[in-house]
């Protein structure tokens, strides 16, 4: 079993309330105490101190959507054989999130996730979290020199456009890749000196 990218950070337990409670507002106030330890165990603690943020996204549809044959087990890095531009990348100096940089998300299917996540709610609290962030780079390639395995903190699926079309995504970690709607494979990486800070 692959081991989970681990991110180090200094979280405070009052981040941590503040977040579960953040979290409540579409898990469920029995669900609130332990959002936080779930998205933990995830995707690491860098993910968690975005939660609270999540209010503004808790209606976009996040679906288990299951698909073909498990290959997320053996693979160890993001959108394997996508095209990619070596050296490309674009600034978002308008500072947008995730959820509108390439274009209104209205829906994420999920056909795989990893051993990591303790149920689907916590897979749905963690790409909430991704698409509230604020990327200050794109990169047409891979960008960093850190594995990316996906076996334990990896989700697989389908992005939907608002202009109705689709994409691939995959994202382990604080690492991501994302088809936008023209067909044109990015990386992101969302560590907290690569992403603009909360409003």
């Amino acid at each position: 079993m692959m081991s989970p990218v681990r991110t180090t950070a200094v979280l405070r337990s009052d981040m941590v309330e503040s977040a579960a409670a953040a979290g409540a507002t579409f898990m469920g106030a029995r669900h609130a105490r332990h959002t936080s330890r779930r998205v933990l165990a995830a995707a690491g603690v860098g993910t968690v101190l975005l939660i609270a943020a999540l209010a503004a996204w808790q209606d976009l549809p996040v679906r288990l959507v299951p698909h073909g044959n498990s290959t997320i087990d053996g693979a160890r890095a993001l959108c394997s054989g996508a095209p990619s531009r070596g050296g490309d990348s674009r600034a978002n100096d308008a500072r947008l999130s995730l959820s509108n940089v390439f274009g209104a998300v209205t829906e994420l299917d999920v056909h795989q996730f990893g051993s990591g996540f303790v149920d689907f709610a916590a897979v749905q609290t963690y790409l909430h979290a991704q698409l509230a962030q604020r990327p200050r780079t794109l990169y047409r390639y891979s960008a960093w020199a850190e594995a990316t395995p996906l076996g334990a903190s990896g989700v697989v699926g389908t992005i939907r456009f608002a202009t109705g079309s689709e994409g691939r995504f995959e994202v382990t970690g604080v690492h991501l890749c994302i088809e936008d709607a023209s067909g044109v494979y990015w990386w992101i990486r969302l560590a907290p000196s690569d992403v603009w800070p909360p409003h």
